[in-house]
């Protein structure tokens, strides 16, 4: 989820990364709403529930990703600097307006969006960051690995962070952070062995269509049982279609499409803008979806919020990149050559 630059980049990748934040937005939409009890038996609720579970899947998809993309290169501090200067600055310019109307004012929430990364704020962004930093010692460890070393630690870890839990087992031992290595190293492995995944491919769509089948099984049990937000990320059902859906599209023809692109680049800002905690109860309490949930209409109205919260955040993210980001990282840039020239003159 890097906000680094997409120009170059495998267009099929960066849609996927666009996909999986609409099926988040959409999650929330469902886990925020506070939705009625009245409507559990509708068909609406019913295909609602379904579908917010595609969030699983796509916190699983975005790691995958960076791992694919990041295990040949050397993480640049300004990079790092890029992630945490976006995640402070839609914590605070989201506290000072919360801080400037509130009346009521909530110093625990203040406190959370003044350290928003050790707050825990947002507790994948916490994670991701984590991970991030970490990534120069997890390449260092997978360069010394050999395909078969590697699987071997895929596998051991596969079934300690993802099919033990999923059985309610080793579930202490379980972090997100741990979790997200485990899903690095996947999208690592599918880079560094590309050529060697044609039969794992050829065998894909079938793998795809049983994980999803069985996964929304699993769901719908899970809701008869009346525990509606007990799927965890790390469920071998939600893993196995995540990385059946990130096989799909890293095995289709690579196309450079620079609108994709461009809009793939905001798609942490739209994480950030829209799942704030001081967004958040706004947001879903002006969309209302207890008001549409029971009519007929209901998907045109969710798809339409959809889209319409998807392309606020960009339009946002984008004043932020170019009014705020760009200028930024100019200076650092003049500031980094001017400094190597000076040592290129004593030199």
């Amino acid at each position: 989820m890097e906000t680094v630059k997409n120009k170059n980049r495998n267009s099929n990748i960066e849609l996927l990364r666009i996909l999986m934040i609409l099926s988040i937005i959409l999650h929330h939409s469902f886990v925020h709403s506070g939705i009625s009890s009245s409507y559990v038996n509708s068909i609406n609720f019913n295909i609602f529930y379904g579908l917010q579970s595609l969030g699983k899947i796509a916190n699983n998809v975005f790691i995958i990703i960076t791992g694919y993309y990041m295990v040949n290169k050397k993480i640049k501090i300004k990079s790092i600097i890029r992630l945490f200067l976006e995640t402070i600055f839609y914590s605070y310019i989201i506290l000072f307006f919360y801080l400037l109307f509130e009346r009521e004012k909530n110093i625990k929430i203040i406190l959370m969006s003044i350290f928003p990364i050790l707050s825990n704020l947002n507790w994948f962004i916490t994670a991701y960051l984590l991970l991030y930093i970490s990534i120069p010692i997890i390449n260092i460890v997978i360069s010394n690995l050999n395909e078969k070393k590697l699987t071997y630690v895929i596998i051991f870890l596969i079934i300690l962070f993802s099919i033990l839990p999923t059985f309610n087992l080793l579930n202490r031992y379980y972090s997100n952070y741990i979790y997200f290595i485990l899903l690095y190293l996947i999208g690592a492995y599918f880079k560094l062995y590309n050529n060697n995944i044609k039969e794992l491919y050829d065998h894909n769509i079938l793998i795809l269509l049983t994980s999803s089948i069985a996964f929304v099984f699993y769901i719908f049990f899970i809701k008869s049982m009346h525990y509606y937000y007990e799927i965890g990320i790390n469920n071998c059902l939600a893993f196995m279609t995540s990385v059946s859906i990130f096989i799909s599209f890293i095995k289709m023809k690579e196309k450079n499409i620079k609108i994709i692109n461009y809009i793939s680049s905001s798609v942490l800002g739209v994480y950030l803008i829209h799942d704030n905690i001081i967004v958040r109860p706004i947001l879903w309490k002006f969309i209302n979806i207890n008001s549409y949930l029971g009519k007929k209409y209901f998907w045109i109205y969710e798809i339409g919020i959809t889209l319409c919260i998807f392309f606020v955040c960009v339009f946002i993210d984008k004043i932020r990149q170019y009014a705020i980001e760009r200028p930024i990282f100019k200076l650092i840039d003049k500031y980094a050559s001017n400094k190597k020239e000076e040592e290129k003159c004593h030199v």
